[in-house]
Formats: C-alpha cells, sequence, structure tokens
C-alpha cells in the first residue's frame, strides 16, 4: 500500500461497474479531488464527453477481451471541468476483480514530440479512432435531439389534448345539431334559417383549422429526420411554440411577443428552431413563483443585428439561476427539476441545434430577478420564408390561384377535369368527391386499380395518391405509372399524412411532384390541380 501512495504516476481501481474503488494521492491531486472524493465515484465522471465515448466504444471492449491497454492518449476531467491530456495503461486486477489503471500528465511539448515519433500507420490509426469517435458523437448528438423532442412532445401532450379538445367539442356539438335537424325522431323539424346554418358552418369551419394548425405545429416538433436549412421566418416559428405550449403558458404567465415588420427570417432547420423555442419557453413557464399568471412575464424579442445577424430574446422575471446553475445549464444531463420533470437534456440540445446553425446562444439571470438567453442567427439572404407550418403544395413554386374557371380545360373546350383519386381510406375518397364534384371525379379501389387503369389506356388530367397505402404503396403506384405511361407519371400529386419512413423521404427527394398534407382544404386541392394543368395541360392534348 505504502508502494502505491508513493507512485508518481496517477493510479485508479475500478471494478466492473467501473465505480472507483481506490485512487493513489497522485491521482487525487491531479483530478483535483480528495480521495475520499474519488473513491464510489464512477470512472466516466472523470471522462469528458469524447474520452467518454471512446472508452465505451474501445477501452473497455479491449480491457474485458485481453485485460489489459498498453499506452494509449485519452483525456480525464478535473473537478474544476477543465481537461487533462494523459498518457495511460491498464491492467486487469490479479485477483480478477475490477482493473488497476496508471496514468501521466502530457505536457503540449509531450503531445507533440509523440506525434512526431509515431509511425504513418499509427497516426493512421489514431486519426480513424478520432473519426469514429467524432462520428459516434455526431449519432449520440442526433439522438438526444430526437429524445428531447420526444420529452417535449411527452411534457405538452396533455396540453395540447386540451387545445384540441376545445374546438373539436363545438365541432362535434355542431355537426350533431345538424344531424339532428336534417334527421328529426320526433316529426318534421322546423326549416333551417340560413343565417343560423352558415354561422355553425363558420364555427365549424374555424374548429376544424384550429385542429389542423395545432396538429401541423406538433408535426414540425415530431418529426426525426433532419431536414433542409433553408429560410425561416422567426414569427412564425415562435407562433407555432406557442401553440404547443399554450396550456404551459396560459395558466403560469403572460407571453409578449415584440418581433419587427418585415418578418425577421432566418437560415435554419424549421423544426428544430420550433423545438428551440419550445424549451426556452417551457423553461421560462417552468421557472415562474407561485404568484397570479398576470404578474409573471414572459417576453420574445427579435432585432436584427449589423453583419447580417439576427437576435432572438426570451427573458422572463422568474426565479433567476444562481451563478453556479448558470455556468452548468448547458451541460448535458444537469437540471435543477424534481426527478420525472426534467430530462436535463432541452438547454444543451438547444445549443447544439443552434451551433450547427453557425448561431450562439447565451444566458444572463440574477436569481430572484429573472433570466434571458440571448441567440443569435445568420439572417437568411433575400429569399421567401418557408412555413413551418408546411402544408399545402410541396414545391417553391406554389401556385398561387385556385382552380379558377380560365384554368380548368372546360373552359377551354377541352371538356371536363378528369381526376383519379387514390386512397385506401373510404371516408377521405367520399369528401374528396364531394369537394371536387363540378369535374370529372373516378376513384381507385387501390394502387393495384389506379395502375391497370393506366396500363388499359385510360387519361386523366390530375391524379391524387395516397403515399402511404397498404398492398400497394403510392411510391410504387408512381414507379409502375412511369414505366406504362411517362406522359401521366408527372401527374399525379402525393398525398401524404405527415409521417415519413426513411424511403419516403428519399423518394419525395429524386421526384418533381406536387404533394399536400392531410388535412387538405379545398383551396390546396385546387392549387394543386392548377399547378399541374398549368405544367403539363389537359391529358392527351
Amino acid at each position: 500500500m505504502a508502494a502505491f501512495d508513493a507512485l508518481p504516476a496517477g493510479c485508479l481501481r475500478f471494478d466492473d461497474q467501473r465505480i472507483i474503488v481506490d485512487a493513489n494521492p497522485e491521482a487525487a491531486r491531479l483530478l483535483q479531488y480528495t480521495r475520499d472524493e474519488l473513491i464510489g465515484r464512477r470512472l466516466s465522471g472523470c471522462l469528458p464527453v469524447a474520452s467518454r465515448i471512446f472508452f465505451q466504444a474501445h477501452v473497455f471492449p479491449e480491457l474485458a477481451e485481453q485485460g489489459r491497454l498498453d499506452e494509449v492518449y485519452v483525456s480525464l476531467q478535473t473537478s474544476a471541468r477543465t481537461e487533462l491530456p494523459v498518457l495511460m495503461s491498464a491492467r486487469r486486477a490479479e485477483a480478477g476483480e475490477g482493473y488497476w489503471c496508471v496514468f501521466l500528465p502530457m505536457q503540449r511539448r509531450q503531445v507533440v514530440e509523440r506525434d512526431l515519433i509515431h509511425s504513418r500507420e499509427e497516426a493512421d490509426r489514431a486519426s480513424q479512432a478520432e473519426q469514429l469517435a467524432l462520428s459516434q458523437v455526431r449519432e449520440i448528438q442526433a439522438h438526444l435531439v430526437i429524445q428531447d423532442r420526444l420529452a417535449s412532445i411527452g411534457t405538452l401532450a396533455a396540453g395540447v389534448a386540451h387545445e384540441i379538445n376545445n374546438p373539436l367539442t363545438f365541432v362535434a356539438g355542431n355537426l350533431e345539431w345538424l344531424a339532428q335537424r336534417l334527421r328529426p325522431t320526433d316529426g318534421a323539424a322546423p326549416p333551417l334559417d340560413p343565417q343560423e346554418l352558415a354561422a355553425l358552418l363558420d364555427e365549424t369551419r374555424d374548429g376544424v383549422d384550429r385542429i389542423r394548425s395545432i396538429v401541423k405545429s406538433l408535426r414540425s416538433l415530431s418529426r426525426g429526420e433532419k431536414e433542409a436549412i433553408g429560410p425561416v421566418s422567426l414569427a412564425e416559428a415562435c407562433a407555432t411554440a406557442r401553440r404547443l405550449c399554450a396550456h404551459e403558458l396560459t395558466a403560469r404567465a403572460r407571453v409578449t411577443v415584440d418581433l419587427p415588420s418585415p418578418p425577421l427570417v432566418v437560415m435554419a432547420d424549421e423544426g428544430r428552431l420550433v423545438q428551440v423555442f419550445v424549451n426556452l419557453l417551457v423553461n421560462a413557464a417552468h421557472a415562474m413563483p407561485d404568484r397570479l399568471a398576470a404578474e409573471n412575464r414572459i417576453v420574445v424579442r427579435g432585432r436584427l443585428l449589423e453583419g447580417g445577424h439576427v437576435r432572438i430574446e426570451v427573458e422572463d422575471n422568474g426565479r433567476g439561476m444562481p451563478a453556479d446553475v448558470q455556468s452548468r445549464i448547458f451541460e448535458p444531463f444537469f437540471t435543477t427539476k424534481v426527478a420525472g420533470v426534467g430530462t436535463g437534456l432541452g438547454l444543451a440540445v438547444c445549443r447544439g441545434i443552434i451551433v450547427s446553425l453557425g448561431g450562439t446562444i447565451e444566458v444572463a439571470s440574477l436569481e430572484g430577478e429573472g433570466t434571458a438567453f440571448r441567440i443569435v442567427l445568420p439572417m437568411a439572404p433575400e429569399a421567401p420564408p418557408r412555413s413551418v407550418e408546411a402544408g399545402g403544395v410541396a414545391p417553391a413554386a406554389t401556385p398561387e390561384r385556385g382552380l379558377d374557371a380560365s384554368a380548368t380545360p372546360e373552359a377551354r373546350g377541352e371538356g371536363r377535369t378528369r381526376i383519379l383519386i387514390v386512397d385506401d381510406e373510404a371516408f377521405v375518397v367520399r369528401t374528396m368527391t364531394r369537394m371536387l364534384r363540378a369535374h370529372e371525379v373516378t376513384a381507385a379501389a387501390d394502387g393495384r386499380d389506379a395502375v391497370e387503369r393506366i396500363r388499359a389506356g385510360e387519361c386523366f388530367d390530375v391524379m391524387f395518391c395516397d403515399l402511404m397505402m397498404p398492398g400497394m404503396s403510392g411510391m410504387e403506384v408512381y414507379d409502375a405509372v412511369l414505366a406504362a405511361a411517362p406522359e401521366q407519371a408527372r401527374r399525379i400529386v402525393f398525398m401524404t399524412g405527415g409521417t415519413f419512413t426513411e424511403s419516403v423521404t428519399t423518394f419525395l427527394g429524386r421526384v418533381p411532384n406536387v404533394r399536400i398534407e392531410k388535412p387538405f382544404s379545398l383551396g390546396s386541392l385546387r392549387d394543386a390541380c392548377t399547378h399541374v394543368l398549368d405544367a403539363a395541360g389537359p391529358c392527351g392534348a
């Protein structure tokens, strides 16, 4: 034991669960802990994130298989959270229980000397290991982003349900009242007042629009795949986040949005920018003391900065944070919330998202006075912003007019517009048939029926086809039509529910066809028809 304590190198012993069970004085000195503080600590607590990944992928597997590890260059982490480059070796303990690791700190000169004397082969191996570690870091970061989204959705679930149930209540009530008036059970019903009927329909349409807006907002947050970076309106991203957080915010605080006009547009990934706003707004709401909601304030501000950047601030007058909490606020898994309420991922993920977009995020807080998060992002070049509530016609050149009289084939003396609908949901087909009843509408029983009609020589001006169908998917329908009648393949308009698999995402990226998202409006159907007719003309013309 005396020899162990007298070693001029740091020495740690850890068990099979990777808990430190002993440490010599030099290890305690180098890591800036007392010996008692080290004993019982997980070894991962003395490793920065990159080293944790390297140990998990290489060190621990090699120790388990070979029982030893010779001279690897790694970084340890001190109690002050600074990195300590060391040269480390490890062996399985003679008794077969746990491992010994010995490490020597490496000064910068030693690191350079080591790099110079290593062979090219060793340098290549080190580079490959570094690339693997970086790749794994990126995978973990991407996974954390998705996990944080799922955690956010879980947090907001009750509130979203509440926001949907309110309009759903009067939509269902209005429809039930209308059904009773149209099908009375106790004799003839009094005639419907046209003004009352119009008001009922307006209310119902408004309720459906509110539900559609909430679903689209939730969809933008829940998408797992990384979207393309492009121009995004800050006002729309903030509005989407507020809709998702409405239940969390309304009972706790008053929210003020101060964004200039014309709208600020930044280069971002839509769903991830919404995710940042959701995290900051919910955190601000949860930071409020127990007092009247009218006394609690959350302010969202946006300003244009010199040099082509935009600054966004989310400020609250909540409890604030002490300095020691501020210094760790962006660390993964660090949280001041009680167990089961916070994951500790939110702000770490926010920082990762903002940095990946070429921006910065910082926090300023005074305990008892409030907190402000400040984000700086690059401004988008002159380009129209992409709506966060992505829906309607997907291509960039979305037509602005509907299927007006001048756009239809019958107005050109060519007969009525011939439309084919391919969807496995019968109610969707019936609804679309009603919405498009001014035209010649044909419904296919399934994807195979649609393809057989094309192969048999039938010609359609526009084909609405659901992407995800049992038996034959919309993608398979497209490929079959492309092979049988290439001119008709470009007339297909894809209908989606908004949930994309990797194969669907790849497919939509390679085909130029129009896409509309469910639930769609009559206007979006008209816009899609107009887009196809303007581009392709009537079938057979």
